[in-house]
């Protein structure tokens, strides 16, 4: 979980044009379909979704970011992010 965190620093500080917030929450995602309590406990909502919000915000600000790729790397951020609400029960509320 920590890892998840710096690199979410880091990716938008340095504005790396790189998908490795993406990767960690892909593991997150599969981790939660063993361990879902375990997952749920030690990265809590609040967590998710500042990681998410940091996460749009990278891709918004990146201009490294191939525009060819950028409609790639939004629509796998869509289906993960959808992924981990359900997981996490983000409700509406929390869009």
């Amino acid at each position: 979980m920590n890892r998840l965190e710096e690199e979410a620093e880091l990716v938008i500080e340095k504005g790396h044009p790189e998908q490795s917030m993406l990767a960690l929450l892909k593991v997150l995602d599969v981790l939660m379909d063993e361990f879902p309590k375990c997952v749920a406990v030690h990265f809590r909502k609040r967590k998710y979704l500042a990681i998410r919000e940091k996460y749009l915000v990278w891709l918004d600000s990146c201009a490294k970011v191939p525009e060819n790729h950028t409609d790639e790397f939004e629509a796998n951020a869509k289906a993960l992010f959808e992924s981990l609400n359900l997981k996490l029960k983000v409700d509406a509320a929390n869009e």
